[in-house]
């Protein structure tokens, strides 16, 4: 039996394969009123904003990511990630 909170989580979780948030020609890595977070999990992870459609990438334990403050309470709500 699975639970709600399994669907809500793989919402967020994306294959390695999108670039959205990648920084490239004409994109700026820094991101304006944003709120860093901290990821604490054993694997590399990337997120997806819903109100943005950004993928934030994790590479690994103990990783800082800026997030848009519009992301922020989505991505407030995935498991391994901290506000810092």
């Amino acid at each position: 039996m699975a639970c709600c909170g399994g669907k809500r989580r793989q919402g967020y979780i994306m294959t390695a394969t999108e670039d959205i948030a990648m920084p490239g020609p004409g994109r700026s890595t820094i991101v304006s009123d944003a709120v860093m977070f901290e990821y604490f999990g054993p694997t590399r992870m990337a997120v997806k904003g819903p109100m943005t459609g950004r993928v934030y990438r994790f590479n690994n334990t103990g990783a800082r990511v800026a997030i848009d403050r519009r992301d922020v309470p989505s991505v407030t709500a995935v498991p391994n990630l901290k506000r810092v």
